[in-house]
């Protein structure tokens, strides 16, 4: 099964948003500099997860990664990736915005990713295919834990 060209948009749109949200955590890594080390590595991961979801889109010679729409649309992934470019040029244009909100942004951010069970809307045919996409969706669980326990230190230090 080929990619038609609505599901060619969803996943190029797919791949914009994890860079748009590696963009962000690497504002945030030159913003904060005191957890340069920490937004760093979330922006890695970031870049990780759209170069392997291109990757495996470019090398699919035998259709074994397929993609089911469901419920999601064009409309949504556009939507979310102006709402990160949003916050992208929120967080440019306001230099007084605290790391808690920053950490608030991105657990919004992944946890949104979480509820939609974005990477649940592909599928795969060989195990390689199957394991990646497996790792991409557990990978967001990770990283809202991540976020929570990095935010809860800021927390700390209110009370």
């Amino acid at each position: 099964m080929k990619l038609d060209a609505v599901q060619e948009k969803l996943l190029d749109l797919f791949i914009k948003q994890e860079l748009l949200i590696c963009a962000l955590y690497k504002h945030f890594a030159r913003r904060y500099h005191e957890h340069k080390t920490y937004w760093s590595g979330m922006a890695i991961e970031e870049f990780r997860h759209a170069a392997l979801l291109k990757r495996i889109a470019d090398t699919d010679s035998l259709n074994k990664f397929k993609f089911v729409q469901g419920e999601l649309r064009t409309i949504n992934l556009t939507s979310s990736v102006e709402y990160i470019e949003g916050i992208i040029s929120e967080f440019k244009c306001n230099k007084k915005l605290p790391i808690t909100h920053a950490v608030s942004v991105a657990l919004q951010i992944e946890k949104g990713l979480w509820e939609r069970k974005v990477f649940q809307y592909f599928v795969g045919d060989s195990d390689d295919v199957v394991k990646v996409l497996h790792s991409l969706d557990q990978e967001i669980g990770v990283h809202i834990q991540n976020l929570d326990n990095f935010g809860f230190q800021f927390l700390e230090k209110k009370h």
